[in-house]
């Protein structure tokens, strides 16, 4: 086989630059390259956007974090703060418990890979306004999720009684008091383990006992009731201290109301609605140019019945509210108990008429699952700002009245309005 003979090539000689020969111009070129390529990866990418991450924590539990006016996250959290100065403020539902100016440094070297890391503690407790709106949410939530009989793995429990702890075990002020009111709502397993857990971060005995006084004891009788009169309002002296309308209050009465106070007009609805103080059925069939002096107002909520009374009571000067469940019953155990069994009455009996059957009444008790009959409890409870569905009573026209006596009792929201629920009023004698 014979050979293939390549051709001669000529030798390439790099040239000298800058009076440096190609070994010592190219070993500058790839050291130049190097740094270039150092500074790109592990310097500019710090310089561009310096930055470090924040750890916020606080004495409180899940306070709010606000950097130069933007929320940042509820604490503990760890957050990208850009390096600068920032004010930060710690705040506790709406009210603000610290305020202070941070300093983050500028690092640059590979920051993309290895971020610096920086801590923020706030050591400030709850102020008494921060621990009196936290408290509201809280015993409101409370009530809500005891209307829950049962939870499963879409519809879960979440830990109310263990947050509330942990935000408040540095706040010494009625925490005990609030935490065995919040034990009263416990209707679960779950609501339960839950405020065990809560007991042991504060140092707490869990005991849920309260003893409910038998329909015997809670009894009143009287041996004559005294007819009484408030601004037109036909009533009767029970005396034990008020007063209750013989009657539901009527359409008439309520829209002398309305007239005063346009805001609870129906024109107003849509401005209610916003304000969940009302429902779309608010007022509904009910002809407001036109009202009856005799059918009971329907179809108006829990709030705008306090409104009624409110400005009952400024034009009266009496204490006029609606009663509670205990007053309810005590008027009831001396009125006519015939069931009701149409929207107006026709009875002519010289006591409070129509309290079983007609509509459900409003009453001024918050359903508390644990001390149903105890206005002390019930007191303490609505002091603290916080809500809960109320009592209702008495049934209506359309229930079926061998289910419903005196004792018997519904829950209501309230926003909310039918055509089946009403008040009666009662005020200080």
């Amino acid at each position: 086989m014979r050979k293939k003979v390549l051709p001669k090539v000529e030798p390439v000689h790099l040239k000298e630059h800058f009076g440096m020969k190609p070994g010592k111009w190219l070993s500058l070129l790839y050291a130049f390259v190097l740094i270039v390529l150092l500074f790109l990866i592990c310097f500019l990418p710090g310089i561009l956007s310096g930055s470090k991450r924040v750890t916020f924590t606080s004495e409180v539990y899940n306070a709010a974090v606000y950097i130069d006016g933007s929320y940042a996250g509820g604490t503990p959290f760890t957050k990208t703060v850009p390096s600068g100065n920032h004010e930060v403020v710690y705040s506790v539902n709406g009210h603000e418990i610290d305020r202070f100016d941070i300093k983050i440094s500028h690092p640059v070297f590979l920051t993309w890979l290895v971020p610096r890391k920086q801590s923020i503690n706030s050591s400030s407790t709850l102020t008494k306004e921060a621990f009196s709106a936290l408290t509201k949410e809280f015993l409101t939530d409370i009530a809500s999720y005891s209307a829950v009989l049962s939870y499963d793995s879409i519809y879960n429990y979440p830990p109310l009684f263990e947050n509330y702890a942990k935000s408040v075990k540095t706040y010494s002020e009625n925490t005990k008091e609030i935490f065995d009111l919040a034990c009263l709502f416990i209707t679960t397993d779950e609501m339960k383990a839950d405020a065990e857990k809560a007991a042991s971060i504060m140092g707490y005995s869990l005991d849920t006992s309260i003893k409910t006084p038998s329909s015997e004891e809670k009894t009143r009788s009287f041996s004559s009731v005294k007819s009484t009169l408030l601004y037109g309002i036909n009533g009767y002296n029970l005396g034990d201290g008020f007063s209750i309308s013989r009657n539901e209050i009527t359409e008439k009465q309520y829209v002398d109301f309305i007239k005063e106070v346009p805001y609870w007009s129906k024109d107003n609805i849509q401005t209610l609605i916003s304000d969940n103080v009302a429902d779309k059925y608010y007022l509904a069939d009910i002809n407001t140019d036109s009202p009856s002096e005799a059918r009971p107002v329907r179809n108006i909520s829990y709030h705008a019945a306090l409104a009624y009374c409110s400005w009952l009571s400024s034009k009266t000067g009496k204490d006029v509210s609606l009663p509670t469940e205990n007053q309810w019953i005590t008027a009831a155990s001396v009125s006519e108990q015939s069931y009701q069994r149409t929207l107006v009455s026709a009875s002519t009996a010289d006591m409070a008429v129509s309290m079983l059957g007609g509509v459900w009444e409003f009453t001024s008790s918050p359903y508390i699952p644990g001390a149903r009959y105890s206005d002390d409890v019930a007191q303490k409870f609505l002091s603290t700002g916080a809500e809960a569905e109320v009592i209702i009573k008495g049934g209506s026209y359309v229930n079926n009245s061998d289910n419903i006596s005196i004792w018997d009792a519904g829950t209501w929201p309230l926003n909310t309005c039918s055509d089946y629920v009403g008040f009666r009023i009662i005020w200080n004698n």
